[in-house]
């Protein structure tokens, strides 16, 4: 709860355009000029951030779920389901909600529309892989793989956010917010599976 706590403290923020939206200001041209002007880092900018919310995260989703039931685990499968796609609605109720709108930049060559807080990839790709790094920790508790594996989800979870910074698509404030809400939807999941595995821990004959 204390990741949604803070949350609701930039929301706050955010939403009464306190100083800190002046920092948002200037730290948005600066992402964008420093990306516009380093072909490369736009490039890969453009790659990344679909691992946030688009075709490739969708496939991770799939994927997942697909391994998840040929493991013989219908339920943790379907509750993944169900918790991802949850997600999806709870950022567009909280968009609607601050109603905040996005950076704007005469140059801009890619264009989303919609409100820019929370950021809807930043909460995505938290949700998503910040998951699976739990479900890879639950399935190999240990085995050495599972922290290189945990350190290069968070690396995507870090260059996603990033990524919507140097396409001038969100303030820096969005992305917090989004990795805030993400990470507190997560630690909910979390609780919903452990509470699961206790349950039925409780229910097996001895």
């Amino acid at each position: 709860m204390f990741a949604i706590g803070c949350f609701a403290v930039v929301a706050e923020n955010v939403s009464s355009r306190r100083p800190i939206t002046k920092f948002d200001q200037q730290q948005a041209e600066r992402f964008y000029e420093y990306s516009t002007t380093h072909p490369d880092v736009w490039d890969f900018a453009i790659w990344i951030t679909d691992l946030g919310s688009g075709r490739p995260r969708t496939i991770v989703i799939v994927g997942v779920a697909l391994f998840l039931l040929l493991e013989g685990r219908c339920r943790l499968a379907l509750f993944w389901g169900a918790t991802q796609y949850l997600l999806k609605e709870i950022v567009a109720v909280s968009k609607d909600m601050f109603e905040c709108p996005r950076p704007h930049f005469d140059t801009a060559s890619y264009i989303v529309g919609g409100w820019s807080f929370p950021s809807g990839h930043s909460a995505g790709v938290m949700a998503t892989y910040g998951m699976i790094a739990f479900l890879v920790a639950m399935r190999w508790p240990d085995r050495w793989f599972r922290w290189p594996v945990i350190a290069g989800l968070g690396s995507i979870i870090l260059m996603v956010g990033l990524s919507r910074m140097l396409l001038g698509v969100h303030f820096f404030t969005d992305v917090v917010g989004g990795f805030l809400l993400g990470l507190g939807y997560v630690s909910l999941c979390v609780a919903g599976v452990e509470l699961g595995r206790r349950v039925y821990v409780s229910r097996t004959p001895g």
